[in-house]
């Protein structure tokens, strides 16, 4: 007497999630849905451009602004790519170094708990080698206490463009300018001290521009890297 192998079929059973996602069946739909990480779409196949920002990606107007100033410094046929996502991926500042790391030109995002946003633009590589000089380099804010959107471009002569450690996230400046803490959202370690690296509005030196409040806490932290086809 023979018995036969039986397999038991689930939603998931097909392996739909691609680039590493994780399937996740709904039984009483006989579906499924992909849990998906620096990818998106049904399946994960899709990368996450710039566009699809939780943090800019929903309004037009922040999306325009940052591309303008981007726009100078990036390739013409270039793209950007999410490399890491703090509430995704994890907020250590590890995670960051091991996404980030060696990608090339990046922006990083920062949207605070009072909805401020703002960041910073790096042409040179993370690489956990500590103060880098880019001249290329510049900080921005999208919306602030003041409404007041601005570039932040380098100030001539200024060094340490980057802080470029490992126990810290994206970092920029000498005063620091910009520091984003590890494990950030559960903190206010971070903070803002524009002014040694980083040019500040007429009128505003000594004020903390981006965030109204030396120390601020991120709910969310965005990088993406540039890349071409």
């Amino acid at each position: 007497m023979s018995v036969s192998n039986c397999k038991t079929y689930t939603p998931c059973s097909s392996w739909p999630c691609k680039n590493n996602g994780t399937c996740v069946p709904l039984y009483e739909e006989n579906d499924y849905k992909c849990a998906c990480k620096r990818f998106t779409g049904r399946n994960c196949e899709s990368v996450v451009r710039l566009r699809d920002s939780v943090i800019i990606g929903g309004n037009q107007t922040y999306f325009d602004l940052l591309s303008n100033w981007l726009n100078p410094v990036a390739q013409s046929n270039g793209q950007w790519i999410l490399c890491w996502r703090a509430s995704l991926h994890g907020w250590a500042s590890s995670t960051f170094h091991s996404l980030c790391n060696n990608k090339g030109p990046t922006v990083s995002l920062i949207r605070d708990t009072k909805n401020n946003v703002f960041g910073g633009y790096a042409s040179k590589s993370w690489r956990e080698s500590g103060t880098r000089y880019d001249v290329s380099a510049f900080l921005f804010s999208l919306k602030n206490p003041t409404n007041d959107p601005r570039k932040l471009p380098h100030m001539a002569g200024k060094s340490y463009s980057m802080r470029d450690y490992a126990h810290v996230g994206p970092c920029f400046g000498q005063g620091i300018d910009l520091y984003i803490a590890n494990n950030a959202n559960k903190n206010s370690d971070s903070f803002e001290k524009l002014g040694s690296t980083y040019t500040v509005p007429s009128g505003r030196a000594g004020d903390p521009f981006l965030t109204g409040a030396t120390r601020f806490t991120p709910s969310e932290v965005e990088t993406f890297y540039e890349t071409t086809p």
